[in-house]
């Protein structure tokens, strides 16, 4: 389990939980009274860091203090994904994010919008069908590749790509666009413009670009391990002195730039963003976010082909564990209603059987989106993906993002794409860095991501 470097011992939290729990079915004045004992509890926390915890890719020598980065939404390029009601917490109104990240995203923004694109050298990204975490990560390495290359990064019209949808992106849109607002300034359309692609270089790494006056070239292949975890082209070089310059451990460098990448590509456009509100009425009807709440992700489905699968048991224990930090009691406010509140998990998972054990637990009250999953576990994802439409997954995925987002703890698996680009928007646009985060497979998870 990685386990945030000043976390409550795990006894007290689990004392805590259980004499909450107890509670709640007891009388007036034990409800009260563990009421009280649970609040002095979270303020004796809160106190001892007021700054929240450190993310885990910082340095061990690094307090949360001086981890702290106040962030404000006004702070990023147009179109990024915050939330108005930010962190509030500690600090700062609107929470802390990772070291750089508005830099970071101000770069990028101006690398994709060059002055003029007849000018421009590009990279034309061509996406490899996968999960969708999968596809955003890839995504990010391919900007990185571009920026170190002084190329702006446009993605290939994809007409076969499964997320992309006619109806919905309309014709010669690429698909990133029709959810997102556009990576760039310039088109693939200018990228294309006077190249003939069948004579367009193919390249996955910077040595390949043999003649960097080529107006054009293109990304075919994989990127190599070796190339893209935990080695400098991992990070476009422009932006290393930025990073050697504060608390980031730089062994971890590749997840800061996942986190960045993402921040930047996860920009939900006007139309996308709509949708979901709409969405969210509709598959979370009724239910809000509250504070204190407890995210989430079960990662099963057809993970176990890449990594052992995780016991949804190995998930609650994690969240017995993350209460005394994130639980702030309070009464229900029902008239005649002497007790309290249990503790909030919203849960995301595509495992329906993950869903009826977590709904069991007497001692937490347990959301989740009413949308369809995947119980097989042996079935694809892109086989699932081809039967409900790709629209349709995206968009019930981003809403469970969102919903994930708007938490202050999470409890996940890095191994998981998904899980990860919780963590990395929690931690950049969404401006809660100095949040919770406990990892239900091992501790300190190894940075050789899996994608």
């Amino acid at each position: 389990m990685l386990r945030v470097r000043y976390a409550i011992p795990s006894l007290l939290a689990i004392l805590v939980f259980h004499t909450a729990d107890a509670a709640l079915s007891s009388g007036k004045n034990t409800a009260r009274a563990v009421h009280a004992a649970a609040a002095a509890q979270h303020s004796t926390a809160r106190a001892r860091f007021p700054h929240g915890e450190q993310h885990h890719i910082y340095r061990k020598n690094v307090s949360a203090a001086e981890a702290w980065t106040p962030c404000h939404p006004d702070a990023y390029p147009p179109g990024a994904w915050v939330s108005r009601s930010g962190g509030k917490h500690g600090a700062s109104s609107f929470g802390s994010h990772l070291y750089g990240t508005a830099k970071a995203q101000r770069f990028i923004w101006a690398h994709q919008h060059p002055r003029n694109c007849t000018a421009a050298k590009f990279l034309l990204y061509p996406p490899s069908p996968s999960g969708i975490g999968s596809i955003l990560h890839h995504m990010g390495q391919a900007l990185a590749l571009a920026i170190q290359l002084n190329r702006v990064m446009v993605v290939a019209y994809s007409p076969d790509f499964p997320y992309y949808s006619k109806a919905r992106c309309g014709v010669e849109v690429s698909f990133e666009a029709c959810y997102f607002e556009p990576l760039s300034s310039c088109s693939w359309s200018d990228a294309l413009d006077g190249v003939a692609r069948r004579n367009m270089p193919s390249i996955n790494s910077p040595s390949q670009v043999t003649d960097n006056n080529t107006k054009t070239v293109q990304f075919s292949g994989a990127f190599t391990a070796p190339d893209y975890h935990c080695q400098d082209d991992s990070v476009p070089p422009q932006l290393h002195a930025l990073l050697r310059g504060g608390p980031i451990d730089w062994a971890k460098r590749h997840y800061w730039w996942r986190a960045q990448s993402v921040a930047y590509i996860v920009r939900p456009n006007s139309r996308t963003l709509a949708e979901l509100a709409a969405r969210k009425r509709r598959i979370y009807p009724g239910r809000l976010i509250r504070r204190s709440t407890l995210s989430v992700h079960v990662r099963h489905g057809d993970k176990h082909t890449e990594t052992p699968p995780v016991p949804d048991q190995a998930y609650l224990a994690r969240a017995n564990e993350a209460i005394s930090l994130v639980w702030q009691p309070r009464k229900t406010g029902k008239k005649g209603d002497s007790g309290i509140r249990r503790p909030s998990i919203f849960l995301s998972t595509e495992d329906p059987a993950t869903v009826k054990i977590f709904t069991r637990q007497p001692q937490w009250d347990v959301s989740f989106t009413n949308v369809p999953r995947k119980p097989d576990a042996n079935r694809s994802t892109l086989a699932y993906v081809a039967e409900i439409g790709g629209d349709e997954e995206m968009l019930n995925s981003l809403v469970n993002l969102d919903l994930a987002l708007e938490c202050d703890a999470w409890i996940g698996t890095l191994s998981s794409n998904w899980c990860r680009l919780i963590d990395e928007l929690r931690a950049t646009v969404r401006c809660k860095a100095h949040g919770t985060y406990l990892d239900a497979e091992q501790e300190n998870p190894p940075q050789d991501l899996n994608w």
